[in-house]
């Protein structure tokens, strides 16, 4: 399965935690700056320099760390390896420094 690069929706990150108890004006503009990425089982993810939030599937981090739905990685988090068929949502340091660091801190 090759990647799929689509924006994420304020609906998906609604669902994780960290995006949560964002209003929804907040969720669309987030959602529009983060790419959402399909991924079949096997595959490496660069999240260096990337952040990276697992929407669906699992993964492992560095030092072997079960990732699932809602976790996240990078920026200058290393890499993922997925389990599972995943879909994840992600972007580059710089948008996530403008856009997702300012509304959810650190």
């Amino acid at each position: 399965m090759s990647p799929r690069h689509d924006p994420a929706t304020a609906a998906e990150l609604s669902r994780i935690g960290l995006f949560g108890s964002l209003p929804g004006a907040i969720l669309r503009r987030i959602a529009g700056e983060l790419a959402r990425e399909e991924h079949g089982p096997g595959v490496t993810i660069d999240a260096d320099g990337r952040f990276v939030v697992l929407l669906r599937g699992m993964a492992s981090g560095g030092g072997g760390r079960m990732l699932r739905p809602g976790d996240t990685a990078g920026p200058g988090g290393g890499s993922l390896r997925t389990i599972t068929p995943v879909t994840v949502a992600a972007c580059d340091r710089a948008t996530y420094e403008q856009h997702v660091l300012p509304q959810v801190g650190s």
